[in-house]
């Protein structure tokens, strides 16, 4: 039997991630121009979601490299389908609906993509930010902003507002990111 399962099966109803961050990574993301400080939010969230779900500590800069092994970029733009088969996982990439996120939640953590720049966008639905999720207390949706690595909470309707400096930024959850262990191997 595959360890891997084991953990999987064994594990409590909560997987909490450990907390990492892309902030003051100068090192350049997949094989684009962009550094990971700049644009490595889904290479960081997925760096937490793999240590969680298969019990390893990669940090950011190994898991990059890793990616571009596995050759899981297209310039600094992760291919999803690849970095997951490299670990063993299935990724399911939908659009985020509070009920889907709560439900996703009871197989592990999962990743939001975010939208709050108009006119940017890294993700299949209009995200321009990706953060880790991995629990619901109060009716708010808790987990990890990758840019960085502290708590972060999102409303009932996958929300959140708060001030930077004069402006308001409003986030809105609008792709969801959960993840499944493959019945085969992982690549190595």
């Amino acid at each position: 039997i595959d360890p891997r399962l084991v953990r999987w099966a064994s594990r409590s109803s909560v997987l909490r991630v450990k907390p990492l961050s892309q902030s003051r990574n100068q090192n350049l993301l997949g094989f684009g121009l962009k550094t990971i400080s700049q644009s490595g939010c889904l290479l960081t969230a997925f760096t937490m979601i793999v240590n969680t779900l298969t019990g390893t500590d990669y940090n950011v800069d190994q898991m990059n490299g890793m990616l571009k092994n596995a050759k899981a970029y297209a310039g600094s733009g992760m291919i999803r389908e690849v970095a997951c088969r490299r670990f063993g996982l299935v990724c399911h990439i939908e659009h985020a609906t509070p009920g889907d996120v709560a439900a996703a939640l009871e197989d592990g953590p999962v990743v939001l993509g975010i939208d709050y720049k108009k006119g940017s966008s890294s993700g299949f639905s209009g995200a321009d930010h990706f953060i880790v999720i991995d629990r619901v207390e109060d009716d708010e949706f808790v987990g990890v902003d990758p840019a960085g690595g502290r708590e972060v909470r999102l409303d009932s309707h996958l929300r959140r507002s708060f001030k930077s400096g004069t402006s308001t930024i409003n986030w809105q959850a609008v792709e969801l990111v959960s993840f499944s262990l493959t019945k085969e191997s992982p690549d190595a």
